[in-house]
């Protein structure tokens, strides 16, 4: 190999039950290296210890055919990285991928180690009872346009949304945090640009089963005013206010 040119090592072990495989993208001064620790052994290295070197002294995961570590179990289960230059990327599917067993996946779509994708959720998580998760990225950050940057489905009924702009908590329209459980409970909670704001009603609210709720009111992350409700809709929907603990009004 000439000076400068890169090539691939391929390491494959088993590990308790899992079959794993590793391919490294190294350099001549890395293979030198290698050769010479290689050499001061007393006995020859097994693959896993050997892949525990090249990991340490710079070798980069990169394959540019396929996945640059798969780990395959007896019972079906796979695990699978996608990488370039040592870091998780992969620009026709996801990166980084995982399938059990009971039918659980994860998928994150990585684009040079962050996670991010144009048409779609960056991490999609799966269970196994039927719940949901799906979380859209875009270079390394929660953020949407057009709809909740978190999306929690579980299979009780409850749900979670949460709206994000560019790594901030942020929705014009509506609660930024959205919460739904299957008690009844809720939680509700309005930010801009990161922070806990809202100009016409309380920015966080929470209602437990048992129909007591607190509503808090905040601008600009600064609690304004503090109410605990307690709602009784038997009544002709009439809302009764006990114990209320309030700070100064909202500014004009």
């Amino acid at each position: 190999m000439s000076s400068g040119e890169k090539s691939h090592v391929r390491l494959t072990y088993k590990r308790n039950a899992s079959d794993i495989t590793w391919i490294y993208r190294v350099d001549e001064e890395i293979l030198r290296s290698a050769q010479t620790w290689l050499a001061l052994q007393n006995t020859v290295p097994t693959a896993e210890i050997l892949a525990d070197w090249f990991h340490k002294n710079g070798a980069a995961l990169n394959c540019a055919t396929g996945p640059s570590y798969i780990s395959r179990d007896a019972d079906g289960s796979i695990e699978e990285r996608y990488c370039r230059d040592g870091l998780e990327h992969r620009d026709d599917g996801p990166a980084y991928s995982w399938r059990r067993s009971n039918g659980a996946t994860s998928e994150e779509y990585r684009r040079m180690g962050k996670l991010h994708r144009d048409d779609g959720p960056a991490v999609t998580v799966r269970h196994a009872n039927g719940s949901i998760i799906e979380e859209y990225y875009r270079d390394g950050l929660p953020h949407r346009l057009d709809g909740p940057a978190v999306v929690a489905r579980y299979i009780n009924g409850g749900r979670v949304e949460r709206y994000y702009r560019n790594g901030k908590s942020h929705r014009d329209d509506g609660p930024a945090n959205i919460e739904r459980r299957s008690d009844g409970s809720a939680v509700d909670e309005y930010y801009r640009d990161g922070k806990l704001h809202r100009e016409d009603g309380p920015a966080d609210i929470r209602r437990e089963a048992d129909g007591w709720s607190i509503k808090r009111y905040y601008r600009e992350d600064k609690l304004i005013k503090t109410e605990r409700l307690l709602e009784i809709t038997a009544i002709s929907g009439v809302s009764f206010t006990r114990n209320p603990e309030v700070g100064p009004s909202p500014a004009p």
